[in-house]
């Protein structure tokens, strides 16, 4: 089965997660201030499994092809009863000649470029539902009780242009002469199927997630297993970050691994163990292989699988994971939640934080101490209250507003989570601890995303069916 193909399971266990490490001088450059460095902590996970590779150019594109089509099917009324609802009739033909009634799907001939015809990408777009859980979490705790609450108010229906944004290319590849032609092929052209999809938003990630789900079930269906237990979805930062280390972890073993690999060394026998990007004077802007110099994306499967049997969980591109990184409020750091540090505030994710990032790290230490004093804090530097709580969120809270220092980042979007660096990159977005947050529509040429799905020991469809490569 096709919508299976490169799952791999992984097996549950115990890890370090965000662990320090001494990282090699000449692996930094200006872009780690963007970095979301986090405290460390033992995380403990059940087994899943995640796709051996990232999502493809062919896979995505199918996505896309199948929503363009069910549009066009849509536009011409084929319609099916299948039982148990009314479907689009997949069985009848569509007729994409010029004047047919599907012309209203491509660019008036006027907004075509030499008079070719061109369909309108932004056309595209994916209608689904999703159950807002964090919100309802949120209103449950603030109600302390669940007589309010009703489950339509927490539906929300998405309407997601699916194409990716080719013109990605054209921004972020430094080499000027090769952006046209990236612009124009690399998620068309078959020559480019087996290099993963790029120019992608967290909110396209989630929407090819929840078609491929679909997908799968309805398959399932027709050869009579229930795939009500089986689903798509991007990673959690804590899935993908014990995956990229590739091994059941020890957190008290010394030497604690930084990359899939064993070491930091980023070559093994004279060849680079990952696709990314220049570094020093000894890398060009180019990745070396044994038969090829990459200047951008590589074909997956090209650098070798860590211990998991997984592929580019660094470098090559970086990818989306599912949770948003947590507002640094007040009431996160254990400060008096009525105490007003600014004016402002910015969102994170699901929630809101004071503005406290825009500040110089002296003015920012000042003020928290001066909040931490009002709060009834003892905050002289020997003291215990300093050592355990004060001191270390303090650091936290440095930390947290790293990542709204790119300067692409405004007031009010969405943030998100992103992992393990890209041909574009210096090698210290390579280490399995690694995040940068980014706004939530972001679209770059060297971000992309992978699937995971929940192991389920119950589940007699996973078993028959899940395939590893």
């Amino acid at each position: 089965m096709h919508l299976l193909e490169g799952m791999t399971k992984v097996e549950g266990g115990t890890f370090l997660m965000g662990q320090r490490w001494d990282y090699p001088e000449a692996y930094l450059d200006g872009d780690s201030i963007l970095l979301y460095p986090k405290l460390t902590q033992t995380i403990q996970l059940p087994s899943f499994y995640i796709q051996s590779h990232e999502v493809t150019n062919a896979q995505y594109r199918e996505f896309v092809y199948w929503v363009r089509d069910s549009i066009a099917h849509q536009l011409l009324g084929h319609s099916k009863d299948y039982g148990n609802g009314t479907g689009v009739a997949w069985d009848q033909e569509l007729d994409w000649s010029i004047g047919g009634e599907l012309d209203v799907m491509f660019f008036a001939r006027d907004e075509c470029i030499s008079r070719s015809r061109e369909l309108d990408v932004r056309k595209i777009t994916y209608d689904y539902s999703e159950y807002n859980w964090s919100a309802v979490v949120e209103t449950l705790a603030n109600e302390r009780s669940s007589k309010n609450y009703k489950r339509n108010d927490y539906i929300e229906r998405k309407f997601i242009n699916v194409y990716p944004d080719t013109l990605a290319w054209q921004r972020d590849l430094p080499a000027s002469q090769l952006r046209s032609v990236m612009f124009h092929t690399y998620f068309s052209n078959p020559i480019f199927d087996d290099y993963p999809v790029v120019g992608v938003s967290y909110e396209q990630a989630k929407a090819y997630c929840h078609w491929r789900t679909n997908q799968l079930r309805s398959t399932l269906g027709k050869l009579g297993y229930r795939g009500e237990d089986i689903e798509f979805r991007l990673p959690t930062e804590a899935e993908w970050e014990y995956a990229a280390l590739g091994t059941n972890l020890d957190p008290k073993a010394e030497n604690y691994p930084v990359f899939p690999w064993l070491g930091t060394d980023l070559h093994n026998d004279g060849k680079y163990q990952a696709n990314f990007g220049p570094y020093g004077d000894e890398n060009k802007g180019f990745t070396e292989t044994e038969d090829m110099s990459i200047l951008y994306t590589s074909p997956i499967k090209t650098f070798p699988a860590n211990n998991f049997g997984l592929y580019d969980m660094a470098g090559n591109v970086a990818e989306w994971v599912l949770d948003a990184p947590l507002p640094p409020t007040l009431k996160t750091y254990e400060i008096d939640t009525t105490l007003t540090p600014s004016e402002t505030s910015v969102k994170w994710g699901a929630g809101t934080s004071w503005d406290f990032c825009g500040m110089e790290e002296s003015e920012l230490r000042t003020k928290l101490l001066k909040l931490w004093a009002a709060a009834g804090y003892d905050t002289d530097v020997s003291s215990a209250d300093y050592r355990n709580y004060i001191k270390p969120n303090i650091e936290g809270i440095l930390q947290d507003c790293q990542s709204i220092f790119d300067p692409n980042t405004k007031k009010g979007e969405e943030l998100q989570k992103v992992k393990g660096g890209s041909w574009i990159n210096s090698p210290y977005f390579l280490a399995a601890s690694s995040r940068v947050v980014l706004p939530a529509n972001t679209n770059k040429a060297w971000l992309g995303f992978r699937v995971v799905m929940s192991y389920n020991k119950s589940s007699i469809a996973q078993e028959k069916f899940m395939k590893v490569d």
